[in-house]
């Protein structure tokens, strides 16, 4: 027999609800309550599995898409954690830090050329060819200072990022994140076939990836010498559409919501005493 057909033929008020069922209402509503929490909170569980990534990396090339371009250009040189003018948080760890030109054995400025540098000079003009004579991010940055990596904190997330890869090496990782959550990486090797850390022009590539997942953070690093990039390229469009967690989530939001009001409604008529026929005298 259903519920509902139970309720149909015993009026609610004629009963007299144990004190445990009345708890069991209570723990109901506890649990719906946090249930609304997590829907009012917006919270969204860690990716499962990493996006996948499409990669092009051409010598010569640029971006294939985005709406921001960052050329690093007003960062102070040196180590310290700075704010870029499109409002990407920039932080340094170990040895790795903005620097300009060439230090042997330490780091060498990537290679512009055909439309490496397209769009990324000052008001939207295009950058000279050749050995980049602007600022870059090393991480690797002084003679004897270490390896360390390069941490990009993204203003709004973005699936698409578009940078100047220089001198390509074998240990050249790239990582992508949303929050603490890897999305997917890459290194020198899955950018060209000879990652041998050329300081010429073959050895740099204008590398396009597109990831299936949103990312907002950034990691550059290399344990064993120098990753050098520069001319960042992103999509920084309007907020992400959300996740199919999110969606789960908030629909089990809604659930608690509703067991909240079943569960409250049946522990309010549980409470009130049994109506007694009057006393014939």
């Amino acid at each position: 027999m259903s519920h509902s057909r139970l309720q149909a033929l015993v009026p609610v008020s004629t009963l007299e609800v144990p004190r445990s069922s009345r708890r069991k209402a209570r723990c109901f509503a506890q649990a719906g309550a946090w249930c609304a929490l997590v829907l009012v909170a917006g919270v969204s569980l860690p990716a499962a599995s990493h996006a996948a990534l499409s990669i092009s990396a051409i010598q010569g090339g640029s971006p294939s898409d985005g709406n921001a371009r960052e050329n690093f250009d007003a960062l102070t040189l040196g180590s310290v954690s700075q704010l870029t003018s499109t409002g990407i948080t920039v932080n340094f760890s170990g040895g790795a830090g903005a620097v300009a030109g060439s230090l042997p054995n330490v780091y060498a400025a990537p290679f512009l050329s055909g439309s490496n540098g397209n769009g990324f000079g000052p008001g939207g003009t295009n950058q000279a060819l050749g050995a980049d004579a602007t600022t870059f991010l090393s991480t690797a940055a002084a003679l004897n200072g270490g390896f360390g990596a390069v941490e990009l904190l993204l203003p709004v997330a973005s699936s698409y990022l578009g940078l100047l890869w220089g001198s390509i090496g074998v240990d050249d990782t790239l990582e992508l994140f949303d929050g603490l959550t890897l999305v997917g990486s890459l290194t020198g090797s899955q950018v060209t076939a000879n990652p041998d850390g050329n300081t010429g022009v073959s050895g740099t590539r204008y590398v396009n990836l597109v990831s299936t997942n949103p990312f907002n953070r950034i990691v550059a690093s290399n344990r064993t010498g120098a990753f050098e990039f520069d001319n960042l390229a992103l999509n920084v469009g309007p907020s992400v559409v959300p996740l199919p967690t999110t969606l789960w989530l908030a629909g089990l939001g809604l659930l608690g919501l509703a067991l909240t009001r079943n569960a409250r409604a049946n522990a309010g008529a549980g409470s009130q005493p049994a109506e007694t026929a009057p006393e014939r005298k």
